[in-house]
């Protein structure tokens, strides 16, 4: 008994993308800024792995710039526009809300509906605007394209780092500026990511002191993650819908089992959500306890909450969704993957009627159990 049920957090890195890295990782060991031949295999690698999730994403393979992975490439845009006047999501990543609001001149905040979804009309008058096109918590897909109809003059960038592989991701057709991208989001490696420009000629670098990704992030380029990254777009765009059709079930199956136990609350259920995320609190069990209960047990979840200090206080997307705390404190997340199973799900569901009936009989009879 026991399954991982938290992939939004990571996926297991897809074993043909560790295949095609191996090589780069012991006997193609070349520097990519070297000219000499093996210098060259390492480059001619890189820009293989640009051309895959160039097409993957549809976007030019040259408006690709390889990073560390989704924070990096937050805090290069942030550091982009910071003397610009911006807006940015409520709901957002920590690694966007904690970098822009010590560097933006003048900042204001998108507010979300108690759906979780982003109200744009009235936004003010603002050149550049961030937000998530997927909400890592409530998995809402967020409304970038009216976003972007209705902002015809700010610079606008997208966190897609829980889009990818979820849905279909069309740079190009979105018409945004910036796209944050994280490998090991897709079954990809850890430790890489990218950011896609629309104008890459005139974004300047963060990171100085090389001719690295055209000169706008210095340093050695990790060759092997980034093969990885790239193999692992390909499969995406060869398997998307069956991904997306699979793991659908999955997530359908475990609600409807959810929705049988009393006073369960799931929450951004009637708006678009991706196909492998579910947000939900259970009555009477509080949301990091009953996360320690699940790990002793094999289930691997996240908690809506954040730990400051040693204090746990309930998720910032459902506080911007004016959730109740008593239930916010609640909130667990389940993020489901392909290579989860119905068993694993029924499993789960198991265990937590099993809590359910050790409940105190005073509190069983209150809520109707």
């Amino acid at each position: 008994m026991g399954a991982n049920f938290d992939h939004n957090a990571s996926t297991p890195l897809a074993a043909e993308a560790l295949d095609k890295m191996l090589p780069y990782l012991q006997s193609l060991y070349g520097n990519p800024s070297s000219l000499h031949q093996s210098g060259r295999v390492a480059k001619s690698a890189i820009e293989t792995a640009r051309a895959e999730l160039a097409e993957c994403i549809n976007c030019y393979p040259d408006q690709i710039i390889f990073t560390s992975g989704g924070t990096e490439s937050n805090k290069l845009v942030l550091n982009y526009v910071s003397q610009l006047e911006s807006a940015v999501g409520s709901v957002e990543h920590a690694s966007v809300l904690e970098n822009i609001s010590s560097s933006a001149s003048n900042l204001s905040y998108v507010p979300v509906n108690e759906q979780g979804v982003y109200q744009i009309v009235g936004l003010p008058d603002v050149k550049f605007i961030s937000i998530q096109y997927v909400n890592n918590e409530t998995g809402v897909v967020q409304p970038v394209a009216e976003l972007r109809k209705t902002c015809q003059n700010a610079l606008l960038h997208v966190d897609a780092s829980q889009a990818v592989g979820k849905l279909k991701v069309d740079f190009l057709d979105l018409g945004i500026d910036f796209m944050t991208l994280s490998a090991h989001k897709f079954n990809g490696p850890k430790g890489v990511g990218a950011l896609v420009v629309k104008d890459p000629i005139s974004f300047s670098a963060l990171q100085k002191g090389g001719y690295q990704e055209s000169s706008k992030r210095a340093g050695t380029e990790n060759v092997a993650a980034i093969v990885g990254m790239g193999h692992a777009a390909t499969l995406l765009k060869q398997n998307l819908p069956q991904r997306i059709e699979k793991i659908t079930k999955l997530r359908d199956h475990f609600e409807q089992q959810l929705m049988k136990i009393p006073g369960v609350t799931i929450f951004s259920s009637s708006v678009e959500r991706v196909s492998n995320t579910c947000f939900f609190a259970l009555p009477f069990f509080h949301g990091e306890t009953f996360l320690m209960e699940c790990d002793r047990a094999g289930f691997e979840l996240a908690s809506g909450s954040a730990c400051h200090s040693s204090v746990t206080e309930p998720s910032h997307v459902l506080k911007a969704m004016g959730i109740d705390e008593s239930i916010a404190i609640n909130a667990i997340r389940a993020s489901f993957g392909v290579n989860n199973t119905v068993q694993q799900i029924d499993e789960f569901i198991q265990f937590i009627n099993n809590k359910l009936e050790n409940l105190p009989v005073s509190i069983k009879s209150v809520a109707g159990f």
